[in-house]
């Protein structure tokens, strides 16, 4: 699980790094282009006057308007610059009362081909934007985004004056549709890194993960392994410290027995000797006899007392605590006794539970 999580946050950083680079590349490259389009614009609009006549522009052009063939003339000429120049249209206008009316224009591929919708000379430009009128008053160079019926353009305007004082706007146009197209070309290029890059990821991911796995399973093999090895330890050591127990406890038996047997022995021992010579009395025979069924007595409690003790599962009971130091005395006295460690009792007897 943790290192799931370690990998959920790894894949999140890296969509954010790459959709961060993404739009950072959306927005430097929509600046480029705009400022290349914004040269291409100016160096549009300058040459169009160099295209056409210097008396092209004069004060009584529409009173004697151009003959079909030089408008085509200078049709043609316009569309050869600005298919040069990656521009849509090239164009001037002139202010005819309170209208905009074209002098020349370029024209498409599409338009020069099919022979139609090209502008001719003295078209009136009925849905020329605010921004020419503008220009007009101001006579300052200037870009402006907008929609016509030939398409949504960035253009750029300067006013030139013809050498009889006629003023006119040179203009240029570039479909916005074409910087979208390169925007989201720019797009689909970085995304298709950014997949190409992750399919290279891919195998070196898994080899990784593979690996991953594999020290994984070879560490719970050495744990597993580890584990069983301190289990044998343990039962090994347990089984050393039950019989360390079990010989401690032996050696205090022996110890407990040693006086009653030595006293069994040797009253047994002496009543033999007795009725061999022919002087035992029944009264001494009674007496040995009872401090050997004393003594005897005396070895079962002591068997019953260490099995008690050793009982793990023992049910509670009320004792003397004095009862207890007896008992603890008995089984342990040897122990003590050998360790030169000596008891002294000076105990408040009570009840224990």
């Amino acid at each position: 699980m943790g290192y799931r999580k370690y990998y959920f946050f790894a894949t999140l950083f890296y969509f954010i790094a790459v959709v961060s680079h993404i739009i950072y590349s959306y927005l430097s490259t929509k600046q480029a282009m705009e400022k290349q389009i914004d040269i291409l614009l100016q160096n549009s609009v300058y040459i169009a006057p160099l295209v056409l006549t210097d008396t092209f522009h004069n004060r009584h052009m529409m009173e004697f308007p151009i003959s079909p063939y030089e408008d085509m003339d200078n049709i043609l000429k316009l569309s050869k610059q600005a298919k040069a120049l990656k521009v849509n249209y090239i164009y001037t206008v002139i202010q005819e009362d309170d209208k905009i009316v074209f002098t020349s224009s370029s024209a498409t591929d599409e338009e020069l081909a099919t022979k139609q919708n090209y502008t001719r000379f003295g078209d009136v430009y009925d849905d020329a934007p605010p921004v020419i009128w503008e220009v007009f008053s101001s006579q300052k160079p200037s870009y402006a985004e907008h929609k016509d019926k030939r398409g949504t353009f960035r253009s750029f305007y300067i006013t030139r004056i013809s050498p009889d004082g006629t003023r006119y706007v040179v203009g240029a146009d570039i479909d916005l549709n074409y910087i979208e197209e390169q925007l989201h070309q720019n797009i689909f290029n970085s995304l298709r890194d950014m997949f190409f890059y992750i399919s290279i990821l891919i195998p070196f991911f898994l080899v990784y993960r593979s690996n991953m796995k594999r020290i994984k399973n070879d560490l719970e093999d050495v744990i597993k392994q580890r584990t069983n090895e301190l289990e044998i330890k343990q039962k090994a050591m347990f089984q050393q410290a039950k019989m360390a127990s079990m010989g401690e406890m032996i050696g205090n038996i022996a110890h407990q027995w040693r006086q009653p047997l030595t006293v069994i022995s040797a009253t047994a021992g002496s009543l033999k000797f007795q009725d061999e010579l022919g002087i035992l009395q029944k009264d001494a025979l009674h007496k040995g006899l009872d401090g050997i069924d004393k003594s005897v007595h005396y070895l079962s409690e002591t068997i019953d007392n260490f099995r008690n003790f050793f009982t793990p599962n023992k049910q509670k009971e009320t004792k003397n605590i004095a009862e207890l130091f007896d008992m603890i005395e008995i089984v342990f006295g040897n122990s003590l006794e050998n360790a030169n460690i000596e008891v002294i009792k000076n105990i408040e007897d009570f009840q224990l539970n």
